[in-house]
């Protein structure tokens, strides 16, 4: 059964009751505001599902994305969010917990609660000096050591800015989660990869390209590069075997 149509059944049966109707969903709304931290939803409709699917209920309470948001700019159907940050371009948001009260209303009340931050998540880019000026401001007042994520500008080129970075807060109360490199988008090399094709690439330039997409600290792109380069090798060298029995393989099999 479509999922519309699963949420009119069930809110037919629940107002036959008489009372207020509150209804959840576990999705991703059109126009739904995701941050890194959301993992896509791909099962029919639920990438996607418009806000006219949702039953008259008298409220609608969401969940999966994790800054809190209204649908449609509808009161009464809303994600909460999650009560602390679970990623870094959530430390912007202000999280909440939202009490719903009917008192004997069929409209409910609605009342947005902020939760108190126990633990500063921050995100600091720059240059090296940049970055080291920052992180001297930091206030270490709270009673959990700040978590950071450094993004070292591509102006710095080091073939390490971990070992910098570590070096910057080893004798202060701060915890760096993770460090990357800035990407610049504006380089020449990226204008001209846009205006390339598959066709003209091969799998290992794709695979390559494809990684520079991701924020992925070095040693984690290295290890990432030296799986693929083990499977290659292997479908390489079975390729070869089967060449070497006779059987004819096409160029588009080699690539796949």
């Amino acid at each position: 059964m479509p999922l519309p149509a699963h949420y009119q059944t069930v809110f037919s049966k629940a107002a036959e009751h008489k009372l207020p109707v509150v209804a959840t969903g576990h999705l991703t709304t059109v126009n739904g505001q995701l941050s890194e931290s959301v993992r896509e939803i791909y099962i029919g409709t639920l990438h996607a599902f418009p806000a006219s699917g949702f039953p008259p209920a008298a409220y609608i309470a969401l969940g999966h994305l994790h800054k809190p948001q209204k649908v449609s700019g509808q009161e009464h159907v809303r994600y909460s969010g999650s009560p602390i940050p679970l990623s870094f371009d959530e430390t912007a948001t202000a999280k909440q917990v939202v009490m719903v009260s009917f008192n004997g209303s069929p409209k409910p009340e609605i009342t947005e609660i902020p939760v108190p931050v126990f633990r500063p998540l921050l995100s600091i880019k720059g240059s090296l000096e940049a970055i080291e000026q920052q992180i001297k401001q930091i206030s270490t007042d709270s009673g959990l050591a700040p978590w950071l994520e450094i993004e070292v500008a591509s102006d710095d080129y080091l073939s390490d800015v971990q070992s910098p970075v570590q070096d910057m807060v080893a004798d202060l109360p701060l915890e760096v989660l993770r460090v990357r490199r800035q990407r610049n988008t504006q380089s020449a090399s990226l204008v001209r990869e846009a205006r390339e094709t598959l066709e003209e690439l091969d799998v290992s330039e794709v695979f390559t390209k494809r990684l520079e997409d991701e924020p992925l600290e070095d040693d984690r792109v290295q290890a990432l590069t030296r799986a693929f380069n083990e499977v290659l090798d292997t479908i390489h060298n079975d390729v070869n075997d089967d060449l070497n029995a006779g059987k004819v393989v096409s160029e588009k099999e080699v690539a796949q």
